[in-house]
């Protein structure tokens, strides 16, 4: 599996999504926001769903994050957001996996399986990029 701890973009050809979930019964919003390493804004994606809980949707956007990585051409891709739950259960054996979001852990470590240059990390709440946050809200 990747890493997930204080991960460093030491390429030129590397790109970070910043992801966040947004909940209010019974939606959820999620984003992804992806920059190249100069921190240059390269795209972002939203969508919304139904979900029974805020981790719920942390796990959505981690998944979204996943899939907007196949967009970019990059030698590694970092995804990090504010869930340090959602982190862990990607690294996690799946005895260690909360119910609720087991099925988007699977889906994100099989797009993990298929794109070796993901990366995992969790980042505090305030460094978490206002956009990512923001379009969650607006979604």
């Amino acid at each position: 599996m990747g890493k997930y701890h204080n991960v460093e973009i030491t390429t030129h050809n590397a790109i970070k999504i910043n992801v966040d979930g947004g909940f209010i019964l019974p939606k959820c919003s999620a984003a992804a926001v992806a920059r190249n390493s100069d921190g240059k804004f390269l795209g972002c994606s939203t969508l919304t769903s139904t979900c029974t809980s805020p981790l719920e949707a942390e796990a959505i956007a981690y998944r979204l994050g996943s899939q907007f990585a196949s967009r970019f051409e990059a030698d590694h891709v970092i995804i990090e957001g504010d869930s340090k739950t959602v982190v862990q259960a990607i690294m996690s054996t799946n005895d260690e996996i909360p119910w609720r979001i087991r099925n988007f852990i699977s889906d994100i470590r099989y797009f993990q399986s298929v794109d070796n240059r993901l990366h995992f990390a969790f980042i505090k709440r305030e460094a978490n990029v206002v956009v990512a946050h923001s379009l969650a809200k607006f979604a």
